[in-house]
């Protein structure tokens, strides 16, 4: 190969990289952000009291 090819095959496997570097954190972020808003909605859910309307009338044996 010439240098030519050589250098241009570092720059495209560069590239290559960093594409895949950046779909991992898209993933990774866009999991986290998917799992914080799930975490927010259940504990708002689980302090509401019209999601459990009979609270007040479980027994807890």
């Amino acid at each position: 190969m010439s240098a030519a090819a050589d250098l241009m095959a570092v720059i495209m496997f560069a590239f290559f990289l960093v594409g895949v570097t950046v779909g991992i954190v898209v993933v990774i972020a866009v999991s986290a952000r998917r799992a914080h808003k799930a975490h927010r909605q259940h504990r708002r859910a689980a302090l509401s009291r019209r999601t459990w309307p009979y609270r007040d009338q479980v027994r807890t044996d």
